[in-house]
């Protein structure tokens, strides 16, 4: 007897809502935890996972969910042997560079097609601000008024805009000593941060305040300052 294949009941409908940040700096907000990280996961861990055979690599998702999940992790937060990334992970941050990678994909999943629409808009957008600009950045959070966009927008600053840069790293060598650097950088390695982003996640962590329990407000003043000054200007434009 031959059986009918059963449809499948489950649908695949995420909701979410690009905006426009500044000129190349974009925007995914999602409110589900689960489908933000799995929508990121393979563009975040290659631009910017500690495991060199991830990192700049066209990976199997499946066996990266295995590693994560068994050796990759925070041992500490997690004491199972669990796929916890959505849970470990409430904001991310690419460079459109890393976004290529889903061309080397041969097996693409519905969360890779559906970065494949939002890139479409994103280029649209940017093609009518300017045919010429061809790079951006993009950052996903759950809610737009939340202190995860300010840390996903200072990552977006410290790559588009030359001056934020500049002055940013400028007071990481003059407000922390050689210690408070060495001990920043052993924080965010168990946060699963590569050696090559250390100065943009001590701005973004600094800048927002979220490294109060490490640093003093006196060392985090000037960065919320220095954010601030840029931040204050900024008004997302739906897209």
């Amino acid at each position: 007897m031959l059986m009918k294949a059963q449809k499948n009941i489950l649908k695949f409908k995420p909701e979410y809502t690009l905006f426009k940040i500044t000129s190349q700096l974009y925007c995914v907000e999602m409110p589900n935890a689960y489908d933000l990280a799995m929508l990121f996961v393979r563009y975040q861990e290659y631009y910017e996972s500690p495991n060199p055979n991830v990192r700049n690599k066209s990976f199997v998702l499946e066996e990266y969910m295995r590693w994560y999940a068994t050796e990759g992790r925070n041992k500490d937060r997690n004491k199972h042997d669990s796929f916890s990334y959505p849970a470990d992970f409430c904001g991310f941050n690419i460079p459109s560079y890393a976004l290529d990678v889903v061309k080397t994909v041969k097996h693409k999943n519905m969360y890779d097609n559906l970065m494949k629409e939002i890139v479409k808009k994103v280029k649209k957008d940017l093609k009518e601000e300017n045919p010429e600009l061809k790079k951006f950045y993009l950052i996903g959070c759950p809610k737009m008024d939340s202190d995860t966009l300010k840390h996903e927008i200072s990552h977006g600053l410290y790559h588009l805009n030359s001056d934020y840069k500049v002055q940013a790293d400028t007071l990481i060598e003059k407000l922390l000593s050689k210690k408070d650097i060495k001990k920043f950088i052993i924080a965010l390695r168990t946060y699963h941060y590569c050696e090559e982003v250390m100065y943009d996640e001590m701005t973004a962590f600094m800048s927002t305040g979220e490294m109060h329990t490490i640093f003093p407000d006196v060392k985090t003043k000037k960065f919320k300052k220095h954010f601030k000054s840029y931040y204050e200007n900024i008004e997302p434009k739906l897209i």
